[in-house]
């Protein structure tokens, strides 16, 4: 509750257990932060619109594009692609924004970066998720996280409730090297084991696999928490070349900031400061 008052967070409100009852009876806990500012949103929704937005300003979406190399150049960067046919082709350009997810560490070899002596390297780390029937999702109101462990790559196995009033347990986390979106049903058996010590409604055969996501995490297992990476690269010798690297989950919810972000470290090279512009948020 102080790390959140000390992020600007004014509402949160701690509860005991009685509170927490009136709130949620279903719910099993001694003690809660209730944030009354925390929602959820259409991701899908939001993406559409500020493609539209993006488009309204002139900007070339371009989906299925591989990029398979970049070049850079005295006046900025040369980056060559193949299209969904399968042709190689190029674009010339000043400012180069890598935000390229779990492939953000390869935009960088590309440029002839070390990706490890400069602690850009990716490790994918899938997190799946398992819902629940909707006689079961009813007996909930609020998303709920229970209190994260130090030893766990992420917050722990949550619940949340979706616009459509459904409700979902995740995501576990787990490293992968291959990259897939299959959720493993074997997992179900975790996510109870977690999930019931504060929903005892709950029974095993309620989970069912849902859908599942890979974090682009700068940690490597067993290493200490990693944050976000925006930086521009004037110090390496890349004016015009900003790097997105390590954005997971709450890159969502801060998106439209970093967006931000970047946009200061580009005025602030045309208004005439110059410097890495490095930040971790």
């Amino acid at each position: 509750m102080a790390q959140g008052r000390r992020n600007g967070i004014k509402d949160l409100e701690l509860l005991d257990g009685t509170q927490i009852t009136k709130l949620e009876p279903n719910i099993k806990a001694a003690a809660a932060i209730l944030s009354p500012s925390t929602g959820i949103i259409d991701s899908h929704q939001l993406m559409l619109r500020l493609e539209w937005l993006a488009l309204e300003q002139g900007a070339t979406v371009a989906y299925n594009h591989e990029v398979i190399g970049v070049e850079a150049k005295e006046n900025g960067y040369h980056v060559t692609y193949r299209n969904p046919a399968g042709q190689l082709e190029s674009i010339h350009c000043r400012w180069l924004i890598n935000c390229a997810g779990l492939n953000s560490d390869q935009m960088v070899s590309f440029l002839g970066l070390n990706i490890d002596d400069i602690g850009y390297r990716i490790y994918p780390c899938k997190g799946e998720y398992f819902s629940v029937p909707n006689n079961k999702s009813a007996l909930v109101s609020h998303l709920i996280y229970p209190p994260p462990l130090k030893e766990l790559e992420g917050l722990g196995i949550h619940a949340t409730k979706t616009l459509d009033g459904r409700m979902r347990f995740g995501p576990n986390a787990f490293y992968v090297e291959n990259l897939d979106y299959d959720v493993n049903a074997d997992h179900a058996q975790e996510f109870y084991k977690t999930a019931s010590t504060y929903m005892p409604f709950l029974k095993y055969t309620d989970l069912h696999p849902d859908m599942a996501g890979i974090r682009p995490k700068l940690q490597a297992p067993g290493d200490p928490f990693r944050d976000f990476i925006v930086c521009h690269e004037v110090e390496r010798g890349f004016e015009g070349l900003i790097n997105l690297i390590g954005i997971e989950s709450p890159g969502l919810t801060s998106s439209l900031t970093l967006a931000e972000m970047v946009r200061s470290l580009i005025q602030g090279v045309k208004g005439g400061v110059k410097g890495t512009g490095s930040v971790s948020h």
